[in-house]
């Protein structure tokens, strides 16, 4: 949701790796995808409190500005919440991921139980409404843009 270049048309000024169209290049091969960190570290569990076996400090694999910049990124994706279609940024991140025809599976970072019962609550509900895929672009923009 975070860090989605890899399988959607973002402007050239989005923050963050630029993995474009890697997911399509891949699929073309018909080779399979994982996804990682599909909470961009923490970033997307809408709480700056870290379980204590998280990572604490630096730099996620997929960002090029720190967690605490991906924190502040990752607010943006609060309307998915705000406008009823997901729980919780958890919910909205893991349902888009499903919602992603190249992703072949994806790896969680988890820290507890807790996390995987919440995950398979989430994926349970299914991929995120077309309607809700079809804001994305918007969000995904106001970032390219610097906004939140």
């Amino acid at each position: 949701l975070l860090h989605t270049r890899a399988a959607n048309a973002v402007p050239p000024s989005y923050p963050g790796l630029n993995f474009s169209g890697l997911m399509a290049r891949a699929e073309s091969r018909n080779l399979g995808v994982i996804g990682i960190r599909a909470l961009a570290a923490g970033a997307l569990a809408d709480t700056t409190e870290r379980h204590p076996t998280s990572l604490r400090k630096g730099s996620p694999i997929t960002s090029t500005h720190g967690l605490d910049a991906d924190f502040e990124q990752a607010r943006t994706f609060r309307t998915l919440v705000e406008e009823g279609w997901a729980e919780d940024l958890i919910d909205a991140s893991l349902r888009f991921c499903i919602s992603q025809a190249f992703l072949s599976t994806m790896l969680l970072g988890l820290s507890c139980l807790d996390h995987l019962e919440r995950a398979a609550t989430s994926v349970a509900r299914g991929p995120l409404a077309e309607e809700a895929l079809a804001r994305l672009p918007e969000l995904w923009q106001g970032l390219a843009a610097g906004g939140r």
